[in-house]
């Protein structure tokens, strides 16, 4: 994160819309067509609390970049 600020860039999340009424995957659509680059750290595993199963947010989103870039030039 420090990095991506220091050179001027300004990270986004999901998070920053507080709507619970939509869907997750929807704020994410609108922040990959509002975004001209994208980070994702998919070097990063952890396992999920209740289940002790690992969670692939990055991996997914990551494929959710890919597909928007090549398909909505």
């Amino acid at each position: 994160m420090f990095a991506i600020s220091d050179l001027g860039f300004v990270a986004r999340c999901a998070l920053e819309d507080d709507d619970a009424s939509r869907v997750r995957v929807d704020k994410i659509y609108d922040l990959i067509s509002e975004s001209k680059y994208g980070i994702h750290d998919i070097s990063r595993v952890t396992l999920d609390h209740v289940n002790h199963l690992p969670r692939f947010n990055m991996p997914l989103e990551l494929g959710l970049w890919l597909g928007a870039k090549r398909f909505w030039r």
